[in-house]
């Protein structure tokens, strides 16, 4: 979406609303206006581009359905757009089809517009679409802010703190991402033996067929170089190690953990405060978000960003906005797990079996790791790292 506004800018065109595919992998028909406050998207954006959400009579024949799927036999259709496209690149292939057609249907913008060398207002503009238009529908805003209370409110018996001083505690906002697709693409080994490791090769390939370059690498050899995502219980161990303690409340995001409740134990035995959206909210409460993965994840997002300190078990997009959100409005602790150093760590029996001598290594290890506002480095996103680009904008409203 960012994108998508800044590359209208650049074109002087109109933007149409963007539209979000159905895609069968999260079975959500969810589309801009269940998620983002579109009338704040549209006056947050007054002056910079011309935002329509729908287009004039007269090209009523350019819907979702005219390209879903056509898209190649739709000549003002484009489907490919090279990853860190300079402005040239649209104004050769874009605005010749917009001045023909009159109409351009871009098929996603994701990494798609550079991060170097943009006039100064398109980079400024991008960043105001990321940090200040896009903004969450009110449901999303005020359950997540209420379950935000709820994890501030809780104690060891898991009854909430009322009329007290200093009832108000620190959560960690944690994003284990220890799920099945995210496990069959590491083509790791998480100890679950030879049924685990069928079944996740089964997925795999269902999913990528014979796609995943790393299911050719060794297990091992992919653990070292930090490409395996850490388990609950490692990730248990280094929350111990970076010295929270079982009084330590956690929020967990995403979908229920690969292997159930087993996998879990660990975790929970050393951070018995383990809260999710499913845990503080009401059925009532979850009942507009039920079935709609998108406005889930959103909720997650809300009350990932509220907590004290964010840790995350994965890359990708929304751990990337994420700890962008939190720098650009904080700066907030955002924990980023250094998994080949905890691989060698774990692996070497000096330190594995003393708790003492893991501890102050992991600890040492994730120093330059805790979220401090770091220049953005070349090539990479200004929606992770804010700076310098984006800060000329800031201010303390996290609306």
């Amino acid at each position: 979406v960012c994108n998508a506004v800044a590359v209208a800018r650049l074109l002087n065109a109109t933007l149409v609303i963007p539209y979000f595919k159905h895609h069968p992998f999260w079975n959500d028909p969810s589309q801009f206006e269940d998620i983002y406050d579109l009338n704040h998207f549209m006056s947050t954006l007054k002056g910079d581009v011309k935002v329509v959400t729908e287009l004039p009579a007269m090209y009523s024949w350019s819907t979702p359905s005219f390209y879903w799927g056509r898209c190649l036999d739709r000549p003002n259709c484009m489907t490919f757009l090279p990853k860190h496209t300079t402005p040239k690149w649209f104004f050769q292939h874009i605005l010749p089809i917009m001045e023909r057609y009159e109409v351009a249907a871009v098929d996603g913008f994701e990494h798609k517009l550079t991060f170097e060398g943009l006039p100064a207002s398109i980079s400024k503009l991008r960043c105001k679409v990321n940090f200040y238009a896009l903004r969450f529908v009110k449901p999303i805003r005020d359950l997540g802010d209420a379950l935000t209370l709820r994890m501030r409110t809780k104690t060891l018996s898991g009854d909430p703190l009322r009329n007290q001083e200093n009832s108000t505690k620190k959560y960690i906002g944690l994003h284990v991402r220890f799920e099945r697709d995210m496990l069959a693409y590491s083509s790791c080994d998480f100890g679950g033996g030879q049924a685990e490791q069928k079944a996740l090769a089964s997925f795999r390939y269902q999913v990528w067929s014979n796609r995943v370059i790393k299911a050719l690498k060794r297990p091992s050899d992919l653990r070292r170089n930090g490409s395996c995502p850490l388990t609950p219980e490692e990730v248990g161990l280094l929350l111990a190690a970076f010295g929270f303690t079982a009084t330590t409340p956690l929020y967990i995001a995403g979908k229920a953990v690969y292997g159930g409740p087993r996998r879990m134990e660990p975790l929970k035995s050393l951070f018995p405060l383990v809260e999710n959206k499913h845990s503080l909210a009401t059925r009532q409460e979850l009942a507009p978000f039920r079935n709609f993965a998108h406005k889930l994840t959103a909720l997650d997002f809300r009350v990932l960003f509220n907590s004290d300190v964010y840790m995350s078990n994965a890359a990708g997009n929304l751990p990337n906005v994420l700890t962008g959100h939190r720098s650009y409005f904080g700066p907030y602790a955002s924990v980023h797990p250094d998994k080949a150093r905890l691989a060698t760590l774990l692996s070497d029996e000096r330190h594995a079996t003393n708790w003492t001598s893991f501890a102050e290594r992991a600890f040492a290890a994730h120093e330059s790791r805790m979220g401090a506002i770091e220049p953005r480095k070349s090539r990479y996103s200004v929606f992770r790292c804010p700076a310098p680009d984006c800060m000329c904008l800031r201010s303390n409203s996290r609306d």
